[in-house]
């Protein structure tokens, strides 16, 4: 036989062998059963799955109706039963189930009483302590005009309530939990002092239901900063457990701005009547995306002069970038991560992306009348429920004539 009739052979030798083991499998392995098509996100179980304002779930496995099933499958090996490995110890579990979220209904959950969020939050005075309380709760929150969502929020808005104080003051915050299950603050600022950090079972035991716990700290450098839960964050957080932060300067070095406002971003997976945090993994996409709680037309405008001084601190609560462009003008990045820029390292663009979890102030003072808008620069993120009129990270800006 020549050379090149051997090669032949081999080849269709191979060919063959390939295509007879895909038909063996396509004849002899079963079904593959998937959980019903819900949106899904990595989570803990709660401490009451019967709650209506609780995250339910089943776990990935072989059970009817979830999970894949493998049994019998001729090309998947049987388990191993060595009497060696089964001598062995178990493996202890030390990482939590991961769970397929069901959604949270919006039946029985109370509805928020106000109707914006990042509302300042008033505070007394004892022993030298600013004293903030705060609540975590859940409550149906309005996004959109008729769209209401199943939200955990602090003191019943999203975000949760502006805490803003002074450079060196002494912060004590109180903090109760009226969800159903554990959570605790994470205060995302510089110099908070380790066992205040509300990390879970390293600098604190969770806050369970019902109780409250204080944190205490002293406000030492000034800049836009942010609250958020710490606990179970990729639910907490994308439920609306968020809030701004600022500590302004004890000596500013320039008058204050005539508009000072935080910005904060977020989404929501919204199904019917059920609510899902939303997440960057399959079937568990955001419908719709919000500023400071509201997806537009919703969002609130903000009206300035001509001539105004504008400071917007943006912060990315969610778990996606967005690259925000101001239509109509340019302005100047002044800070990045809390941090005030020094006058040489600032710069002038008119579209900045705020990552997830990241912060940037920007400036800028408009100088004809007639309405700015600020909007992302991704089209998805610009539209409810992917429909065709305009929506979603929408800020508009009415600008009038100086009085």
């Amino acid at each position: 036989m020549s050379l090149n009739a051997r090669v032949t052979a081999v080849a269709v030798l191979t060919l063959f062998t390939i295509t007879a083991y895909v038909l063996l499998r396509l004849l002899f392995s079963p079904q593959t059963v998937l959980t019903p098509a819900q949106p899904t996100a990595i989570s803990q179980n709660t401490t009451d799955p019967t709650s209506a304002a609780s995250v339910s779930g089943s776990r990935i496995d072989s059970e009817p109706g979830g999970g894949i099933d493998v049994s019998g499958d001729p090309f998947i090996d049987e388990p191993s039963t060595d009497p060696q490995l089964e001598d062995l110890p178990p493996t202890p579990q030390t990482a939590p189930p991961v769970v397929l979220l069901q959604g949270l209904p919006i039946e029985g959950v109370p509805t928020a009483s106000v109707d914006q969020g990042s509302q300042p939050l008033e505070y007394t005075l004892q022993d030298g302590y600013k004293v903030f309380n705060l609540t975590a709760q859940p409550v149906a929150w309005e996004i959109l005009d008729g769209v209401q969502v199943t939200a955990w929020a602090y003191n019943g808005m999203i975000p949760g309530p502006l805490i803003r104080v002074t450079e060196g003051d002494n912060v004590r915050v109180n903090l109760t939990n009226a969800l159903p299950e554990p959570t605790t603050i994470h205060w995302q600022a510089r110099d908070i002092p380790l066992d205040q950090q509300g990390i879970p079972e390293m600098t604190q035991s969770p806050i369970e239901p019902g109780d409250t716990f204080t944190y205490e700290f002293t406000a030492s450098a000034a800049g836009s900063y942010s609250y958020y839960s710490f606990t179970n964050r990729t639910v907490q957080v994308a439920l609306g457990l968020f809030g701004a932060f600022i500590v302004d300067p004890a000596e500013p070095d320039e008058p204050a701005p005539a508009v000072d406002i935080p910005i904060m971003l977020s989404e929501w997976r919204v199904t019917g009547s059920l609510t899902f945090p939303a997440a960057s993994v399959g079937g568990a996409e955001p419908n719709y995306y919000t500023i400071n709680g509201k997806s537009y037309p919703d969002t609130a405008p903000i009206n300035v002069q001509v001539g105004d001084r504008v400071r917007l601190r943006i912060y990315g609560m969610s778990a996606f970038s967005h690259p925000l462009h101001l239509q109509g003008a340019s302005f100047t990045v002044v800070g990045i991560d809390g941090i005030a820029l020094a006058e040489n390292r600032r710069y002038i663009t008119d579209t900045v992306v705020i990552h997830q979890g990241g912060q940037i102030d920007i400036e800028f003072t408009p100088t004809q009348t007639g309405i700015m808008l600020l909007k992302c620069n991704i089209g998805l993120h610009t539209i409810n429920n992917f429909g065709l009129e305009e929506g979603g990270l929408v800020l508009q800006m009415n600008v009038s004539e100086r009085e």
